[in-house]
């Protein structure tokens, strides 16, 4: 019976997180910094970090954190010549309280509205962490004709089957 408990009080805690999330007002959007997208299902904050000009990085962020995570990341790819989008997912940071059911459609929405938002094409290259890994890994699998790279960091929903061989290192003499 503790068990059955433990489990509705897991399913739960997005909702009541969502429902104690404070009100994004327009003076606070006003302050941040970067731009904000109207998009098919809200308004989206993004932001450019690193030179002008250069390869484009997009970097999703995980489930619980805004996109401001990838600033030190950001720092380091604009310091080797990248231009790095981040943005936050709906109802996280900036953006717009997410509505309706979160499945991978809806947030694949939200990534191929913001990649068109901003004139980005083909060739891109995504790195997402967390659930943001899944994200991106879904984007890729759905448009690989317009990936470049794909770079997961401690992914979330990807399972690893071991094969049973091993890789093998070798090294010029």
């Amino acid at each position: 019976m503790i068990w059955l408990l433990l489990l509705a009080a897991i399913a739960a805690l997005p909702f009541v997180i969502a429902s104690v999330r404070p009100q994004i007002r327009a003076a606070d959007r006003a302050q941040a910094g970067g731009g904000f997208a109207k998009l098919s299902q809200g308004v989206t904050h993004y932001q450019w970090l690193g030179p002008a000009r250069g390869p484009v990085v997009v970097a999703v962020h995980g489930l619980s954190t805004p996109c401001e995570v990838w600033g030190p990341v950001a720092d380091g790819l604009g310091t080797l010549g990248y231009r790095v989008l981040v943005y936050d997912l709906y109802g996280r940071g900036l953006s717009d309280p997410a509505t309706g059911r979160q499945d991978a459609a809806f947030f694949l929405r939200q990534l191929d509205d913001l990649i068109a938002d901003q004139g980005l094409g083909s060739d891109l290259t995504l790195m997402g962490y967390s659930m943001g890994g899944a994200i991106a890994t879904a984007f890729a699998a759905t448009h690989p004709e317009r990936m470049k790279r794909l770079i997961l960091l401690v992914p979330a929903g990807i399972v690893v089957k071991d094969s049973g061989l091993s890789a093998v290192t070798t090294s010029a003499g």
